[in-house]
């Protein structure tokens, strides 16, 4: 839907939607990661875990990431004030589409996060914690495989950077990181490290993917 020439925009719209929805990230994402902190230090119930913060907080900024599309994707209304989308009649087009993709980053979220709670001392047994993150991994790559037969050729260009970009970022970070501790500079990294560094290289290749191609900018 175009906006009449001359009509006054809505306040929760551009620049400020984006820098509202910005602080109520910012917000999400500091109690996520004070959350994440507090299980894992003594006296808390992951305290038996160790080193497994930063996983924890990938996990759940891709669950809330894929309850925050879900609740969207659900409400047109909604869905227009919370998602960087042109109106609500966008959200209906795209409805089938953001739920998959909702959906999708809830099981990558509880994969790692299975993953992670399986360790020595974790809340899961190792077999239940690898038997649900291989479910979800597996859940999730089918519904990527539909999302990309369902996308234009614009968002699968998208797809094929992001996926670029996040080899060439585990190839730095990894490789580097490797390298280094290979020479006695640094410790090598822990599985969990590699395992969250598969998980948090899509995450920030998508957001440099986007931002690059300028689809970040507010649309209504």
């Amino acid at each position: 839907m175009t906006m009449v020439e001359g009509q006054s925009k809505p306040l929760w719209s551009g620049w400020r939607k984006v820098a509202g929805l910005s602080i109520i990230g910012g917000i999400g994402g500091y109690f996520l990661g004070k959350f994440a902190a507090e299980s894992v230090n003594d006296g808390g119930p992951l305290a038996n875990l160790v080193g497994v913060e930063v996983a924890l907080l990938v996990s759940l900024l891709y669950i809330m990431m894929g309850l925050f599309v879900g609740l969207g994707s659900l409400s047109p209304r909604v869905g227009a004030a919370l998602l960087n989308v042109e109106d609500a009649d966008e959200v209906r087009e795209e409805g089938p589409t953001l739920r998959l993709s909702a959906a999708g980053c809830i099981l990558i979220g509880i994969s790692l996060a299975s993953i992670a709670l399986g360790g020595a001392g974790g809340l899961l047994a190792p077999t239940m914690a690898l038997l649900i993150g291989g479910v979800s991994l597996f859940l999730a790559t089918l519904l990527s495989v539909s999302i990309i037969r369902k996308s234009e050729e614009l968002m699968r260009a998208v797809m094929q950077e992001t996926a670029s970009a996040s080899y060439y970022l585990l190839f730095a970070v990894l490789g580097i990181w490797s390298a280094i501790a290979y020479l006695g500079m640094a410790p090598a990294p822990r599985a969990i490290d590699v395992l969250t560094a598969f998980w948090a290289a899509p995450l920030l290749a998508t957001f440099w993917t986007i931002g690059r191609r300028g689809m970040m900018a507010p649309r209504s």
